[in-house]
């Protein structure tokens, strides 16, 4: 079994069915194998070089940079051990698409920092640019200073403006979580009251016995109870809003994945980057 967040090693684990002693185990949100996601980004990637050798533009969508953040190269099987890195020629594609949305900018640290060569990958974002007209030019404001900084190892001051917003985002974020069961009994006996295993886990998140993200994915996989379907919306929406660890991120990832809870999407897109620069952006002053 390999952790889907930061772990040393993994744990080897044998299969036992029919013994009732063994731990039961289950995948959380897992819609499509390994294998699917696997041979996918391969064919994202091999498109976007080749179309850059033809001197166009055209990166994977967001959605596969939500998808590769939230399962990590080392779950997936694209690389073998979690510290392993990969050439500019694999990363590059879903740094530029997250460089390139239009709305809030797609986690891109988690595959900078597993570039292995970072002046090859700055090269093949600067060719990118040429041929993505406007796609690129707000993301790469933001980009080519950092990570110029990062490859000359310079930190960067949390003064700096794009750096003081993510951070305060980040601090919001963990003083709201901690507000949720303030929140929660606000509802008691109104239309957004939370069921009481919902309740429950709440306690337990406080107790650190749980993340955010096990409670979306319990959310929308529908373990919890709603009185209405705009109950269930506004508390995903909410919950979104407070996860900050990198093991909420397959929660954010299944809420995204789900159309009926487009109203939550912003907050969701927030949430990743602000969890990518916190575990992989470049070092603080």
């Amino acid at each position: 079994m390999i952790k889907v967040s930061k772990g040393k090693e993994s744990i080897p684990v044998t299969v036992q069915k029919g013994n009732t002693y063994a731990l039961p185990i289950e995948p959380q949100y897992l819609k499509k194998s390994f294998r699917d996601i696997k041979d996918r980004l391969y064919a994202d990637i091999g498109t976007a070089n080749g179309r850059l050798d033809q001197k166009q533009f055209d990166a994977p969508p967001i959605e596969s940079v939500y998808e590769m953040f939230a399962f990590s190269y080392h779950v997936i099987g694209i690389t073998q051990q979690e510290d392993e890195q990969l050439s500019a020629a694999e990363t590059w594609p879903l740094v530029a698409s997250s460089l390139s949305y239009s709305g809030t900018l797609g986690p891109y640290w988690y595959f900078v920092r597993k570039t292995a060569d970072l002046g090859q990958l700055e090269s093949y974002i600067n060719r990118a640019a040429k041929y993505a007209g406007k796609t690129l030019k707000n993301g790469i404001k933001e980009f080519k200073p950092y990570i110029e900084k990062m490859r000359k190892e310079i930190p960067l001051s949390k003064n700096e403006k794009q750096i003081a917003v993510l951070l305060s985002e980040y601090e919001k974020s963990g003083e709201k979580k901690k507000r949720l069961i303030d929140l929660s009994e606000k509802y008691i006996g109104k239309e957004k009251q939370l069921c009481q295993e919902a309740q429950d886990d709440l306690q337990k998140l406080m107790k650190e016995e749980l993340h955010v993200g096990d409670l979306l994915i319990k959310l929308v996989e529908n373990v919890y109870s709603f009185q209405t379907e705009e109950s269930q919306k506004y508390w995903a929406r909410t919950l979104c809003e407070c996860a900050t660890e990198l093991e909420d991120a397959r929660g954010l990832y299944a809420v995204i994945s789900e159309t009926n809870f487009s109203s939550a999407y912003t907050a969701v897109r927030k949430a990743f980057r602000i969890i990518d620069f916190i575990n992989y952006g470049p070092k603080l002053e």
